[in-house]
C-alpha cells in the first residue's frame, strides 16, 4: 500500500493538469491526404451499398406488403438496411468529417438525412402466371374403341 501511495497522488494531480493543457485548433494530417481518404472510403462504401442492393433485388422475396419473406428474410432485411443507411448518410458523414478537420467551412445540417424504408428495396412479388389450356393446346383424345388392330 505504501508503494502505491506516491503513484496515486501523482495521478490525482497530474491527470487534471494534462487534461487541461489541450492544444489549440490544428490539423494533424495533411489536408490533401485526408480529403483523398474520405473520398476513397465514401466511394468504396457507396459501391458496396450498390452491390448489396443488387443482391437484395436478385436473392430476396417480398410479399405484397413489402416485407421480406422466406428463409433469407433476416439476411435480406439486414442487407437492405445497411445499403439504405450507407446511401443516405455517407455523403453527410463525409462532409462532416471534412468540416471537423477544418477542410470545409460549411457545416452540414445537425440532423443527418433520414433513411428510406427497407420496403423500397423489395423486389416485386413474383406471381406465377396462370395458364389456361385452350382447345388447340390439348391433344385429341381418341376413344379406345375406335382403334382397330391391324391384320397381319
Amino acid at each position: 500500500m505504501r508503494k502505491f501511495w506516491p503513484f496515486a497522488v501523482l495521478m490525482v494531480f497530474l491527470t487534471p493538469m494534462l487534461m487541461g493543457a489541450s492544444c489549440g485548433k490544428q490539423v494533424v494530417r495533411d489536408g490533401k491526404t485526408l480529403t483523398m481518404e474520405v473520398k476513397f472510403f465514401s466511394q468504396a462504401n457507396l459501391q458496396q451499398a450498390e452491390l448489396l442492393k443488387e443482391w437484395v433485388a436478385v436473392g430476396c422475396t417480398c410479399d405484397a406488403s413489402k416485407k421480406f419473406i422466406g428463409d433469407s428474410a433476416k439476411r435480406c432485411l439486414s442487407s437492405a438496411k445497411k445499403a439504405l443507411v450507407v446511401e443516405a448518410r455517407i455523403p453527410w458523414h463525409s462532409d462532416m468529417a471534412m468540416h471537423n478537420a477544418g477542410l470545409k467551412d460549411e457545416r452540414p445540417p445537425k440532423v443527418p438525412p433520414t433513411v428510406p424504408d427497407t420496403g423500397t428495396l423489395c423486389p416485386a412479388p413474383v406471381v406465377a402466371p396462370v395458364v389456361v389450356p385452350t382447345p388447340a393446346d390439348t391433344p385429341a383424345v381418341v376413344p379406345a374403341t375406335a382403334i382397330t388392330p391391324k391384320e397381319g
